[in-house]
């Protein structure tokens, strides 16, 4: 049976399921709201045959970038083969198979195509936001925004949802003044879209403006009391503003009380959050002490196959702490990888493995040669995503071992 939402869009949906409750799933999600997948789950065990259910539970999981997920995600996909779709759902089967293969470019080309022809296609829009971002094309993160922003009704409550990723698409070309305002603009409406808020964080960044950065933030965390654990990125945003503005001990004060107890999640973006954050105040000078071996717990995932950006960050503490049999094994997943076919593969042959081999060198105390890999890719560096504040950490290993060799 077919359903419409109040957006216009058709779903083949169980009769006996009301829209309303897609609808609550996806506000969640948008409100990063650890509920989400819960939710989800419990649509798909009464409904285990709804199409863009299935295909949302996908696209999580394959977002969260963890090859343990791999069996979720084919039993989703084997599971959408056996179902009748409409015609903005067989799009979306195809984006998410492309996506699969790592064929980044074809699964970005179904899903404009899915804009055009249905631009308020909320999940279509996130999807294709995260791949242009791990992608390093922030024109591709507003364009395609701006391209679908006309069709989004004025007093749609999601409107905000993506003012915030058009502002954080804004940020990442340059266009300050404006992601500044838009962003500011999504909060205003919805104080829990933690992407718009995130969004202005990195324009206080990228201006120097570190103070009004730490005074922003200040003022919305207390807000966020029910959200996932991107909170928690929004906090080494914060600890990584004081650390610019030459405040060290804050952002150490930061890591402990903040950054170190979501680690046990064992999810990503807060083993990314920490590494980089430990790199960036060893090279202040601080004696950071036994924290370095605190994230050895998660060494295994240094064999990481998904997205080289994490890689890197999961070999981070093996390589300072001279973990010999992890950075073995891990160059040794990053050559192989780096011989596979996809664009993750070549973005691995092109800069990855370098890059790897430059943290290991650096690790090692092997700082000129560490320098003269990371200054081979640096011009592209932006291939591996993330944003301009993440990648930042690799301008500062060159600048600070450049200056104390």
């Amino acid at each position: 049976m077919q359903k419409q939402d109040a957006l216009g869009l058709s779903y083949s949906a169980p009769t006996n399921t009301p829209i309303a409750r897609f609808d609550e799933i996806m506000e969640s999600y948008l409100q990063f709201k650890p509920d989400t997948m819960a939710k989800l789950n419990s649509l798909l065990q009464a409904n285990a045959d709804w199409p863009m259910a299935l295909l949302l539970k996908g696209y999580l999981l394959k977002m969260g970038s963890d090859p343990r997920f791999a069996p979720a995600i084919k039993t989703c996909q084997d599971s959408l083969a056996t179902l009748a779709l409409n015609h903005r759902e067989e799009r979306h089967v195809a984006a998410f198979s492309h996506w699969l293969n790592d064929d980044i470019n074809a699964a970005l080309n179904q899903f404009e195509q899915i804009l055009q022809a249905y631009p308020t296609d909320l999940i279509a829009l996130k999807a294709a936001h995260n791949l242009h971002f791990y992608q390093g094309d922030a024109a591709s993160m507003h364009e395609s925004i701006a391209r679908v922003l006309p069709a989004w009704p004025e007093q749609h409550n999601w409107r905000s949802f993506v003012l915030g990723m058009y502002s954080f698409g804004l940020e990442e070309s340059g266009q300050y003044q404006l992601a500044e305002a838009t962003g500011k603009a999504a909060i205003a409406l919805n104080p829990y879209d933690l992407w718009a808020a995130h969004a202005v964080t990195h324009v206080y960044h990228m201006q120097n403006r570190w103070l009004e950065g730490v005074d922003w933030l200040s003022e919305l965390i207390p807000v966020w009391t029910e959200t996932n654990n991107f909170v928690y990125h929004l906090h080494w945003h914060k600890a990584v503003l004081y650390l610019r503005n030459g405040d060290a001990e804050a952002a150490l004060a930061i890591y402990d009380k903040t950054l170190t107890e979501p680690l046990q999640d064992d999810l990503y973006l807060d083993v990314c959050n920490a590494a980089s954050l430990l790199w960036r105040l060893q090279m202040q000078g601080l004696d950071v002490k036994d924290r370095w071996q605190s994230l050895q717990s998660w060494r295994h995932r240094a064999n990481d196959d998904e997205l080289i950006f994490i890689t890197l960050h999961y070999l981070m503490a093996p390589a300072v702490l001279k973990d010999e049999a992890t950075i073995a094994r891990s160059l040794d997943t990053i050559r192989a990888w780096s011989e596979r076919t996809g664009q993750q593969a070549a973005i691995c042959k092109e800069v990855g493995l370098t890059t790897a081999e430059a943290l290991v060198d650096i690790g090692q105390n092997k700082t000129v040669s560490g320098v003269d890999k990371l200054k081979r890719v640096k011009d592209r560096l932006y291939t591996i995503g993330g944003s301009h504040a993440q990648r930042q950490l690799f301008s500062d290993l060159i600048h600070h071992y450049s200056r104390n060799t």
